[in-house]
């Protein structure tokens, strides 16, 4: 039987996530103020996991594997911190759209995803969370694609745990701006190893970050970084 969540005992990061959390932001964030919203995206997040399916994560790893694994990708890619627009392909619960909206202000955000319940959910949480930088949109990101203002529309699309490579990129390719859109994804180096050949033999542009461990054990994380890709048929 799964135990109830006890919001009165939502855990703070300790000394390790916080090391790493810090080590992410950029200087320009208040960390206190970060820390702060992600704790009521958290304590919102585990609530509303009682009634709606959004994270299989335990509370007690929401820092380590949640939130830090989120933020990872500032520190590896710090061109994000500079801002732009950014779309959070199939955002599902907000991971990572909700942790870099309350990191970087200077980022606005999209979430996207195909199903509304997860939609309104990422919506509340931001508006619970104070984040003006975020906006969500219900919908298939192919058909989005199609429609401003989301066509050629974006300076990066993030994707975390939602396909393989090879869709993302037909699902991102008319989001982003032409030539200067990047798709970031997050892997492993296990998962990207069979995806190398395959962008390969498909002549896509890309290269991928060195793997680094995630604090207090939580794995390991490393990012793919997909540039240049070519434009389908518009609108």
């Amino acid at each position: 039987m799964k135990e109830k969540f006890d919001i009165a005992t939502f855990p703070a990061p300790d000394a390790e996530e916080l090391d790493f959390i810090r080590q992410c932001l950029p200087e320009t964030t208040n960390t206190e103020c970060f820390l702060e919203r992600c704790t009521i995206y958290g304590k919102f997040l585990y609530t509303t996991n009682e009634t709606l399916n959004l994270t299989r994560i335990p509370p007690s790893d929401f820092w380590s594997k949640h939130v830090c694994d989120a933020v990872s990708i500032l520190r590896e890619l710090p061109d994000l911190c500079g801002g732009g627009a950014l779309c959070d392909l199939g955002c599902g619960a907000g991971i990572p759209s909700i942790i870099l909206a309350a990191a970087v202000e200077e980022l606005e955000i999209t979430a996207m995803d195909s199903t509304r319940k997860k939609v309104d959910f990422v919506q509340q949480a931001a508006e619970k969370c104070g984040l003006k930088n975020l906006q969500t949109v219900h919908g298939r990101a192919n058909e989005l694609a199609r429609k401003n203002p989301y066509y050629q529309g974006f300076d990066f699309v993030t994707a975390r745990a939602v396909a393989d490579a090879l869709t993302l990129v037909t699902e991102s390719t008319n989001l982003l701006i032409p030539r200067e859109g990047r798709l970031l994804i997050y892997r492993t180096e296990s998962q990207a190893e069979p995806e190398r050949e395959l962008l390969r033999k498909k002549r896509i542009k890309f290269y991928t970050t060195e793997e680094f461990s995630l604090p207090r054990n939580a794995g390991s994380r490393m990012f793919m970084v997909l540039e240049d890709l070519k434009l389908k048929r518009g609108k």
